[in-house]
């Protein structure tokens, strides 16, 4: 039976962004700002997500900075338990991220379809976790919206993505507290609306 990705990597090359095209019905996700494709490099045949956001939604300061920062952010980052990131481009109509292609679902689809996982198992997809938070940490940044649907799974090895609330911190002190994220995955601190280090 052919799966999702053979059926989309069949489609026609619908828009090209650069070397990267992809069709629309190809959709892979997205949220309240954007929509994820499965789209390949034109060179190479290699399979990308592309991120596409509509300029139109992000007419808002905060949420234009949010993504400005989202793009940086990712720029700097390699290690493979974050979802990599190879390109950006801008149209007049629409903002392109391009960003590695992962062929599993997320973490939160994973853990509705298996209900119940061993010891072990759960120990590996957190070593995962923690290792790319970590890297977030090396590099002083802040995700603020880690939770199963922001981690993605590529080859059994689990990736942290979407970084569109993410922060880069300066030094330790304390932040200004700023309602974001997902309620259920909100620290304590940021419900109770605490300064926090």
């Amino acid at each position: 039976m052919e799966t999702q990705y053979q059926k989309y990597m069949k489609l026609p090359i619908e828009k090209q962004v650069d070397k990267y095209g992809f069709n629309t019905g190809a959709e892979l996700g997205g949220g309240s700002y954007s929509t994820v494709y499965l789209g390949r490099d034109m060179g190479t045949g290699e399979p990308v997500a592309i991120k596409m956001v509509s300029k139109s939604i992000i007419q808002d300061e905060y949420l234009k900075n949010c993504l400005i920062g989202e793009i940086n952010l990712m720029k700097g980052l390699d290690h493979p338990n974050l979802v990599k990131f190879y390109n950006c481009f801008e149209t007049e109509k629409n903002i392109y991220i391009i960003i590695e292609y992962c062929n599993g679902k997320s973490l939160r689809d994973y853990l509705k379809r298996k209900v119940q996982l061993g010891e072990a198992e759960c120990v590996r997809i957190i070593r995962q976790v923690i290792n790319g938070y970590e890297e977030l940490l090396r590099h002083g940044i802040l995700h603020r919206d880690i939770k199963p649907e922001n981690v993605v799974i590529h080859d059994g090895v689990y990736k942290i993505c979407d970084f569109g609330f993410a922060k880069k911190v300066a030094d330790s002190k304390a932040l200004n507290i700023s309602i974001l994220g997902s309620p259920l995955y909100m620290a304590p601190q940021v419900m109770e609306g605490i300064y926090y280090t």
